[in-house]
């Protein structure tokens, strides 16, 4: 058996990353399955000042997701 998987990249712009990450990701038009995210490990004391964007889809997405550290 073979699989195959379509990938297509898509560039979105807006104020937030998290935020538009998540609202592109939850809109059932876009049909996404899975969201796989890198996260840089910045450590506690930068995450708690400026937030983390995997943390934050992490918690927010519908779809399951994959940090990729």
């Amino acid at each position: 058996m073979r699989i195959r998987n379509k990938f297509e990249g898509i560039v979105i712009g807006g104020h937030s990353s998290g935020v538009d990450l998540t609202t592109f990701a939850n809109n059932p038009a876009n049909k996404i399955d899975q969201i796989v995210i890198g996260s840089r490990g910045m450590g506690f004391p930068k995450e708690l000042f400026f937030g983390s964007t995997s943390n934050f889809v992490l918690h927010k997405a519908k779809a399951p997701v994959t940090i990729v550290k």
